[in-house]
């Protein structure tokens, strides 16, 4: 059964792994997942840039563990909603015009900033 952080000191191993970009483990991810923006800011005193390069890392390992799941799979490992893709949801057998493209990014910057 995998272990979950409740622990402080667990999470900041987790912030400080992410910041030298090393590879995390599911409840570390899931862990950092939960952490917003803010929270990394207020509560692990990061700066703006420091939060988004871990925020950003999260996501890197999200992809890593999905991908990592289909040909050797993880034990306790519940796949996120995300796609194995970076192009996702962008179909890239689709035809887009230049207007369908630039409501479609629209689309997405806004779904991002709601979050």
């Amino acid at each position: 059964m995998r272990r979950k952080l409740n622990e402080s000191a667990d999470v900041e191993l987790a912030i400080a792994k992410s910041l030298n970009q090393a590879n995390l483990s599911a409840a570390e991810v899931e862990a950092l997942h939960e952490l917003s923006t803010r929270d990394l800011m207020v509560d692990y005193e990061l700066d703006h840039v420091l939060a988004n390069k871990v925020a950003n890392h999260i996501k890197a390992q999200q992809y890593r563990q999905n991908a990592q799941n289909q040909y050797t799979p993880l034990a306790d490992f519940s796949p996120s909603d995300t796609s194995l893709t970076r192009s996702f949801p962008i179909s890239e057998t689709k035809k887009l015009t230049s207007t369908q493209f630039k409501s479609l990014v629209f689309r997405l910057l806004k779904e991002e900033r709601n979050r």
